[in-house]
């Protein structure tokens, strides 16, 4: 992953990973993520996929957790959390 912004749905199997954000302008959407325990600065792994690459299965704060493709584009990571400030392939930040 190279230190740089990814969304779950694209990282690889068995790597861990620190979410940098929920970036869904859905309400909704954002708060069932954040309150199944997908939180900035919360560590991940995933586990499996699916034959048909939907949906993943992660490891999230001791429990395994699936989550459908659409649901994870919606998470932002990077591999160890180490993101740099000013990385040109980062998402803008939403004002």
């Amino acid at each position: 992953m190279n230190s740089r912004y990814e969304r779950l749905s694209n990282a690889p199997e068995n790597l861990e990973l620190k979410i940098v954000r929920i970036n869904s302008r859905n309400p909704i959407v954002r708060r069932k993520l954040m309150d199944l325990g997908l939180l900035p600065g919360t560590k991940v792994k995933i586990v499996r996929r699916a034959p048909l690459g939907d949906p993943i299965e992660i490891s999230v704060k001791g429990y395994q957790l699936s989550l459908r493709i659409c649901e994870a584009e919606h998470v932002i990571v990077a591999e160890n959390g180490k993101v740099k400030q000013h990385d040109s392939t980062s998402f803008p930040k939403r004002r």
